[in-house]
């Protein structure tokens, strides 16, 4: 640990985790795209047989980006809980405890010492925790966002655990309202999601959610938007049951902020919310949860944006620049 430097704000405790937070959302985003995506899309391309050495080539990067992003993610989950536990803030101390309970039962579970119910259960409790804890440290501006993504996972992953409990005997239960609720909450998360980088918007963000949307919409709207649809059930955990003009939005806004807080510097935050895409809404395995943990926690760890600096000299009234022009000279003029 002493070999860590720290990162970001020196008052955060935090050590130097940006490389490896990068490293993992730049792995996961290219599984997303190749493996998650085009391979499951690829059966609708016309005379697919003859282009089968591209795409066996895509498919093997596919999955060898999956395999490094596991790698990866099993670093940058203890590195981040230890970067958090030494936080000098409150608020970041307790957001190791989450991290440390989602690395204890995801291995406990991976070795069979921990039943499917245990895993989901204490998921949804690292998950819902960090996103509150998040929600502190971004203030106002996090509110929205990181609210919603802890109803949309709590009503999607309660779902899933009822389901778990209906099939092992217990109560037969009808909550197919909590799809909905997920369904809503999900989107919102979506759409609020640049209020994260309210302050850094300039054309070329605005001019990436746009080109987002208008390419999301056609999907949306191509062939009736059958196989957009399940992939978005399939990667984001959304039914796609609202129109189509509100998804589009949505990876608007994704795109949006993630682009506007590149711009602005802020890696971990932009690197942040690209493994909150990756991870996608809901209890779909523990790798894409795991990628969410590592979302949230590095969110929880990173400065929050700022405005772009401006040059004082420029602000301020002619007459006091000309002020202390006079007071240097007469300060240096020999006596």
């Amino acid at each position: 640990m002493a070999a860590l430097r720290r990162w970001g704000d020196p008052a955060s405790g935090g050590y130097h985790v940006a490389p490896l937070t990068v490293a993992l959302a730049v792995a996961a985003a290219v599984e997303l795209l190749i493996l998650r995506t085009f391979t499951r899309t690829a059966i609708h391309i016309p005379a697919v047989e003859v282009m089968q050495g591209p795409y066996d080539v895509l498919a093997f990067l596919g999955r060898y980006a999956y395999f490094v992003s596991v790698a990866l993610l099993m670093l940058a989950l203890p590195a981040l809980g230890l970067s958090l536990f030494a936080g000098v803030r409150h608020g970041q101390r307790l957001a190791a405890i989450p991290v440390a309970v989602f690395v204890l039962v995801a291995g406990a579970a991976a070795f069979g010492l921990a039943g499917r119910l245990t895993l989901d259960l204490l998921t949804l409790f690292s998950v819902v925790t960090l996103a509150g804890l998040a929600v502190g440290r971004w203030r106002l501006a996090g509110l929205m966002p990181f609210g919603m993504l802890a109803l949309a996972f709590l009503a999607s992953g309660g779902y899933t655990v009822l389901q778990s409990t209906n099939r092992v005997g217990g109560a037969d239960v009808n909550a197919s309202w909590l799809l909905s609720v997920g369904e809503l909450s999900g989107v919102l998360f979506a759409l609020s999601l640049p209020l994260l980088a309210r302050r850094n918007t300039d054309r070329v963000s605005s001019a990436a959610g746009l080109a987002a949307a208008v390419v999301a919409f056609g999907m949306l709207v191509a062939g009736g938007g059958a196989t957009s649809r399940i992939l978005l059930l399939w990667n984001a955990g959304l039914s796609g049951t609202l129109p189509g003009i509100v998804y589009a939005v949505a990876a608007g806004s994704l795109a949006f902020t993630f682009v506007a807080l590149v711009r602005a510097r802020q890696t971990v935050p932009a690197m942040a919310v690209a493994l909150l895409v990756a991870g996608g809404l809901g209890l779909h395995n523990t790798y894409q949860t795991g990628l969410v943990v590592a979302g949230l926690a590095a969110l929880c760890l990173a400065d929050k944006p700022r405005p772009p600096a401006t040059n004082p000299l420029v602000e301020r009234p002619q007459g006091v620049v000309e002020q202390d022009e006079t007071a240097m000279t007469l300060s240096t003029a020999p006596n």
